[in-house]
């Protein structure tokens, strides 16, 4: 809700609500009634445009000014002070929507969207005041050259961390897998050998060696389906097996291939032995178990060290030569500004140009450029004042005159310090009282002070300029017109003249 508080007159004191369309103004219609000679009929009018609060001055006498700056159409912030010429109002309020069809969800929309503006703003503020000024201050300490250097090494070196963890993971499920297919085809190797000893005989035959003969290969078992005892090798015939072994035997399908990773470097692989019985039905009588280390091919901290300092390597190869394309790049832009700008001052010549597509490049070039056109009209002008004497008077008594001349009130005003430095004697009677020395900002009627700031501010983008303001119940035009004194703009002429 936004709303209006008077600071004097007579609604002092009071908060008034501002809706859409609100007028406020002298007459009785309007909306917001303020009851002073002051404040136009119709004066000024208040509307909302996509949920903000704009002003729009209806062409009053006196004009309508929003924290000293008077105004057309502007939008209203919160805590904004209006001024009606001499009225004065504190603006208060939000720009919140002010009818919703659907408040609940609109209030959660907005309540997310103040939220993500809040993160966004604090990581933008972190970013800005905290990391950014130390990444600034390095080229300060070091060279341009080893700071660009800095910034790509510790690019390359969280890429090639961040990059080992995938491929370090990838490596292993490889390994693992293979491995896995290994021992499974030692385990069948080792079951087609013994399989017809174990249908024909002689189990004496029946023999582990070579499974054990097989790099990775710990331990070859051909072990009975019947007792699970172990048949080869002969050493340990007719024993049971290590207990983690005899355990896999138990809820496993004895009649499929298994394999199972038993530790970080340990599978076994399981091949049951089969025959057609007299019934044609397969039959396993035994099965050959290898357990296989995955050893040298295991993924070790050493493999992992070497892949980390090849990936390095390759990166900090890559690495160097974006830097020394970069550092070129760079390095082309300010020896070219340099080079320009040289030739610039010795030829008398302010242009240079550097057609790069980089906006912060470019903004800088255009305000090298306007000061290099600043410096040429300045060896010019001092060209030709060299090339004739210089007349020096001063044209203060000339303006004093042509004040004195003007049949309506005028006054003269120091361009520079602001303050009337001259007033005829119809200024004297329309203002009641003399303003001659008088600084602008210090003036006590606050309209004729606020036209005044606004008229001057505006002669700095125009030469003439004009507005108007209500004195003793007349309504007068301002007219501002610059002068020219020694070298540059020394004084401002301003008429009243009555409005017809």
């Amino acid at each position: 809700m936004w709303s209006i508080q008077f600071l004097n007159g007579p609604l002092k004191g009071q908060s008034i609500k501002i809706n859409d369309q609100d007028i406020v103004g002298r007459s009785k219609n309007c909306e917001i009634h303020i009851p002073h000679t002051s404040v136009s009929k119709k004066h000024c009018r208040f509307y909302f445009k996509k949920n903000k609060l704009y002003i729009e001055d209806l062409d009053s006498s006196n004009g309508s000014f929003i924290n000293g700056k008077k105004i057309t159409t502007l939008q209203v912030e919160h805590g904004s002070q209006l001024n009606l010429h001499d009225l004065q109002a504190i603006i208060t309020g939000d720009d919140k929507k002010l009818d919703l069809k659907d408040s609940t969800n609109q209030k959660s929309a907005e309540d997310n969207v103040t939220k993500f503006d809040s993160i966004k703003g604090l990581i933008n503020n972190k970013i800005e005041n905290v990391l950014l000024p130390g990444v600034y201050k390095l080229p300060e300490i070091l060279d341009f050259h080893y700071v660009l250097g800095i910034l790509l090494i510790g690019f390359v070196l969280i890429m090639t961390s961040l990059s080992y963890i995938p491929l370090g993971t990838l490596l292993k499920s490889s390994i693992k897998k293979e491995s896995q297919k290994r021992a499974l085809g030692i385990s069948k190797h080792l079951a087609s050998l013994n399989k017809v000893y174990l249908q024909k005989g002689p189990r004496a035959a029946i023999s582990t060696s070579v499974a054990l003969q097989e790099s990775g290969v710990e331990q070859a078992f051909i072990i009975s389906a019947e007792n699970n005892r172990i048949i080869a090798p002969l050493s340990e015939q007719g024993k049971f097996p290590p207990e983690n072994i005899n355990n896999l035997f138990v809820g496993i399908d004895k009649n499929n291939d298994y394999v199972k990773q038993l530790d970080s470097s340990t599978i076994i692989a399981i091949k049951p032995i089969q025959f057609l019985s007299a019934s044609a039905e397969l039959k396993t009588l035994a099965y050959s178990v290898v357990i296989y280390n995955m050893g040298s091919l295991s993924f070790s901290d050493g493999r992992a060290l070497s892949l980390f300092i090849q990936t390095l390597f390759i990166g900090l190869m890559i690495g160097s030569i974006l830097f020394f394309f970069l550092f070129k790049i760079i390095s082309y832009i300010f020896n070219q500004l340099n080079k320009q700008i040289h030739t610039s001052l010795e030829k008398n010549e302010g242009s240079i140009n550097i057609p790069y597509k980089l906006a912060p490049l470019q903004k800088c070039i255009e305000q090298i450029n306007n000061i290099l056109n600043r410096l040429a009209m300045l060896k010019e002008n001092n060209n030709l004042q060299n090339a004739k004497p210089e007349l020096i008077y001063d044209k203060f008594a000339e303006v004093n005159s042509l004040v004195k001349l003007i049949g309506h009130a005028s006054i003269i005003i120091d361009y520079k310090s602001h303050k009337i430095i001259s007033a005829n004697s119809e200024s004297d009677q329309l203002f009641s009282g003399s303003l001659l020395h008088q600084e602008v900002e210090n003036l006590s009627d606050q309209s004729l002070k606020l036209n005044l700031q606004d008229l001057l501010e505006r002669s700095k983008q125009e030469d003439n300029v004009s507005g108007f303001i209500e004195l003793q119940d007349y309504t007068y035009n301002i007219d501002l017109q610059l002068l020219f004194g020694l070298r540059s703009v020394d004084y401002a002429l301003l008429v009243f003249t009555p409005k017809e």
